[in-house]
């Protein structure tokens, strides 16, 4: 038996006891103290990664939901430093709604609630420090029976998204366990890498629905707290605007805590160009790091993972996008002028997708095809009711 096998297999009651040592850290009243909680949630994530390993049992087969339990550690380790070490929630963070100005001066169960709350939303929903400008519009409903209503129509467009993906990705040669060598008209294939993009967005939208469904309908919290997981594809038509807008912004304030944290340490001058490239290098440095992590505990090797590689590169191409448009509006190809030009603004619109296609297509391999050779595209069901309905319909 090598290695991996004798490693026990990771209880979901690390996860538990993850997620009520954070809670706990943001309910506390600030003291220098609290780094006592960085201290034990780390050590729980160093057993995890070198003692632990993910298996079929917990997962049920599913090698996609895996990839979540691997993450996850890192992911709170990264929230406990920005949480713990790097700012004090309690004095530099406000619920929108709250009644007391510094909610470290409320009671113990208001501070608890307070607590679950910046826990549950990641994003900050509800927060003064919420990324409005980076999120998707708050749900028109007001009534959570036209909010669950609307909730269940938008999952079967997902729904139907996602069979559709599904049917393109197994007709992809690129989308199998064993990578095969592909040549000729073949490798145009390689284009479509983005449908892997496509299925972490439709599987993780329907789920975030599902979840915003019970919480309505429990009472947990109102339909206009639960605002899309992604913004729409429509703006993916440069790389900044895919990060910055239509990806989640789970990550963002942890990413951009750190990245301030480390600009400071080195005494960078805040407004200078030089600085705001670092910032940008650095943020998408600690998104690489907890897919690293969370891939390197997956895999069970640390070294095939390319998520570092792939999140850097992601910064690159940002840079390459300022450049071109510096230069374009010197020379007058965009600007003011230019925006009641619709069909001018619909060429560059489709010239930017199909440069984010391309891109995605070169970059997500180095990060992704490892997963393949995991076995993650085997975690993908394969029965399809558009097929299924084709069949019954003109074949038989």
């Amino acid at each position: 038996m090598g290695s991996f096998e004798s490693k026990p297999v990771l209880s979901p009651l690390f996860g538990l006891l993850l997620e009520a040592l954070c809670i706990i850290s943001h309910s506390v009243k600030p003291s220098p103290h609290r780094w006592v909680f960085f201290v034990l949630i780390a050590t729980i994530v160093i057993c995890c990664a070198l003692f632990t390993r993910i298996s079929l049992g917990i997962s049920l087969g599913n090698e996609a939901w895996e990839m979540g339990q691997a993450n996850f550690p890192m992911i709170r380790l990264f929230d406990a430093s920005t949480n713990i070490l790097l700012t004090e929630p309690q004095r530099q963070l406000r619920y929108i709604a709250q009644k007391d100005l510094e909610i470290s001066r409320a009671s113990l169960s208001s501070r608890f609630r307070w607590g679950v709350r910046l826990w549950a939303s990641p994003r900050g929903i509800g927060f003064t420090h919420e990324p409005t400008a980076h999120l998707p519009p708050r749900p028109k409903q007001r009534t959570r029976r036209a909010f669950i209503l609307s909730q269940l129509r938008s999952i079967t467009v997902y729904l139907i998204l996602f069979d559709l993906t599904g049917i393109m990705n197994r007709a992809n040669p690129y989308w199998t366990k064993d990578i095969p060598v592909v040549s000729g008209n073949q490798r145009v294939w390689r284009l479509a890498s983005f449908g892997y993009a496509l299925v972490l967005y439709t599987s993780m939208t329907i789920g975030h629905k599902i979840v915003s469904i019970i919480s309505v309908l429990a009472g947990f919290s109102e339909p206009r707290e639960w605002p899309d997981f992604f913004g729409s594809l429509f703006d993916a038509y440069t790389v900044r605007r895919v990060w910055g807008k239509v990806w989640h912004q789970m990550f963002r304030r942890m990413a951009l805590v750190h990245a301030d944290f480390f600009a400071q340490k080195l005494s960078l001058p805040p407004h200078a160009k030089y600085t705001r490239i670092f910032k940008l290098y650095a943020a998408f440095l600690v998104s690489g790091l907890m897919h690293y992590g969370g891939d390197a505990l997956l895999l069970q090797n640390a070294s095939t993972t390319g998520a570092i590689r792939f999140f850097l590169l992601q910064a690159t191409a940002i840079m390459f996008e300022t450049v071109v448009s510096t230069l374009a509006c010197r020379a007058g190809l965009i600007g003011p002028r230019l925006n009641s030009n619709l069909a001018y603004l619909m060429v560059l619109r489709l010239l930017g997708y199909l440069w984010v296609i391309v891109w995605m297509a070169f970059s997500l391999p180095m990060w992704i095809d490892p997963l393949y050779r995991y076995g993650f595209t085997d975690s993908i069901p394969t029965f399809s009711p558009i097929l299924w309905m084709w069949r019954r319909a003109f074949i038989t």
